[in-house]
């Protein structure tokens, strides 16, 4: 009886580490998440009637009016697409842009811009 209640014991303890881990991997997981998504910027108020294929070039020429002395080249965008439009909000709204911009220095300068 002794061996068994050693042998639970042992399964217990190691059941409390299994979880200490799985917590700190999701801790990582999320900062993961946080870092991944600090290049992106949520634009609203881009029309309808620009189309999804056309946003890149829509975005660089919006930016680029927002930074004039930033060239072109110097703005990446690495992905850009439309989100899901709220439920709150009539079907002739236009829905929010989420773009994601290669480099921080530069998503910053945007958003200073923007203020």
């Amino acid at each position: 009886m002794v061996d068994f209640a050693n042998a639970h014991n042992e399964l217990v303890d190691k059941f409390k580490a299994m979880e200490e881990v799985i917590e700190s991997e999701k801790l990582k997981i999320a900062d993961l998440k946080d870092r991944f998504r600090r290049n992106n910027l949520r634009i609203q108020g881009i029309p309808k009637t620009v189309a999804d294929t056309s946003l890149h070039i829509y975005l660089l020429d919006f930016f680029q009016v927002l930074l004039p002395e930033i060239h072109l080249d110097q703005i990446f965008i690495d992905r850009a697409h439309r989100l899901r439009r709220p439920k709150h909000l009539p079907p002739s709204a236009a829905r929010d842009v989420i773009t994601r911009i290669h480099y921080f220095h530069v998503k910053e300068r945007i958003l200073k811009a923007s203020l």
